[in-house]
This record gives C-alpha cells, sequence and structure tokens, in this order.
C-alpha cells in the first residue's frame, strides 16, 4: 500500500506539472497566432498584444518604424517573450487566470479588416489557430 501512495503522489506531482505546462503553451501559442496575424505598420498594435494584466494604455513598439509590414518579426520576438515570461510569473500568482489585452485604440478597426495586409476576424482566426494545436500537446 505505501508503494501505491508513492505512485500516486508522483503521478500527481506530474499531472500538476503536465497541465501547468499544457496550459503554458496554450496562451503562449494562441498570443503568438494573433500577434503574428496582427497587420504591421508602426508594430504598436503588434507590441501591445500583452498577457497579463491589462495595461491602463497602450505601449509604445518594442521596435518602432514606418510601413513595417506583415512579415515584421522584432515586435513579433519581443511580444512573444514577453508573453512567456508573464506565464512563467502567472504560476507565482494567488489567482492564476490569465488575459491576453490590446489597448491601441485601433484594434477593433483592424480586427474587422480595415488593413490590407490581414483578412477580417484575424483575432478570432488566431484564437482557433492556437487553441487547435492544443490537440496534440501531452500532459502525462
Amino acid at each position: 500500500m505505501t508503494e501505491l501512495a508513492s505512485i500516486m503522489k508522483s503521478l500527481s506531482k506530474d499531472l500538476r506539472k503536465g497541465a501547468e505546462g499544457f496550459f503554458d503553451r496554450l496562451v503562449t501559442d494562441v498570443q503568438y497566432e494573433i500577434a503574428n496575424k496582427t497587420p504591421v505598420d508602426t508594430g504598436a498594435a503588434r507590441s501591445n498584444w500583452i498577457v497579463g494584466d491589462s495595461p491602463q494604455s497602450p505601449i509604445p513598439p518594442h521596435a518602432p518604424g514606418r510601413r513595417l509590414g506583415i512579415g515584421e518579426s522584432a515586435n513579433l520576438a519581443i511580444s512573444i517573450h514577453a508573453a512567456q515570461r508573464a506565464v512563467k510569473a502567472r504560476r507565482k500568482a494567488i489567482d492564476p487566470t490569465i488575459g491576453l489585452h490590446n489597448t491601441v485604440y485601433y484594434i477593433g478597426k483592424l480586427n474587422q479588416g480595415h488593413s490590407r495586409q490581414a483578412r477580417a476576424g484575424f483575432v478570432q482566426l488566431g484564437i482557433l489557430t492556437g487553441v487547435g494545436r492544443s490537440a496534440s500537446y501531452r500532459i502525462l
């Protein structure tokens, strides 16, 4: 019986660790997909996909520019790195819920298709794509 208790305790730890990893990957995959699909001019909209607490106002672009285009990668990479840090910090929080926010005033217009770089609904498409990846995740 002692051996069974030891196995169950070990399995419980592995399950918790696996579930945390699943959640971390899910959040960062969704954030990546949305940020990657976000139209880019100055880099502000892409830089403002923030995981964690909603900022009071938009942050400046991580790597500002003009007419950067959808293939711009510096703001995307920095945004993803910040999301990964926020997800890891969430584990230490009393309330482990987490949000994904964008506070630029025109994000709704971009998502409605007001840019030639991305079709309407790119946010929803990013969520579906990121969540779709979770089918291949392993918890244990």
